[in-house]
């Protein structure tokens, strides 16, 4: 029998895959943070490292240190912590996703400008064919 379904008695219930996402807005520093999660622990460290070779200000290092004690407390260390989970609870997004990003824990899952632009279908530009769209993205700075 798949995984996906669950006998129970003459039935089957399926399964169904969630997209859930993480709120990080009820985070309680005092009662949520996991100081000794490996992960977080690796990650500060990055980001502490990342932050002195980018001449980061300590107000700054300060900041991101913290979105990254919500974000990674209790992280198991195989998934990955989408870039629209960041957008509602951390103020140093694009900081904090570039140090997901080097621990290969980012899903960046933003919509590329390029094609959301397209897709508005700007005036007075003529409406490009989808065989076009690919050799457009290539030259577009």
């Amino acid at each position: 029998m798949p995984s996906s379904e669950t006998r129970h008695g003459a039935g089957v219930q399926l399964q169904l895959p969630l997209d859930l996402r993480r709120d990080y807005r009820r985070f309680v520093r005092r009662r949520d943070a996991d100081l000794a999660n490996p992960t977080l622990m690796r990650a500060r460290h990055v980001a502490q490292d990342f932050g002195e070779a980018h001449r980061w200000s300590h107000g700054l290092t300060s900041r991101v240190d913290q979105a990254l004690v919500v974000v990674l407390s209790g992280h198991t260390g195989d998934e990955k912590v989408r870039y629209s989970e960041l957008i509602s609870a951390v103020r140093h997004r694009g900081r904090v996703a570039e140090i997901l990003d080097q621990l290969g824990l980012l899903d960046d899952d933003r919509a590329p400008a390029f094609e959301t632009w397209l897709e508005r279908n700007p005036p007075g530009l003529p409406r490009v064919r989808d065989t076009q769209t690919p050799m457009l993205s290539q030259v577009a700075p």
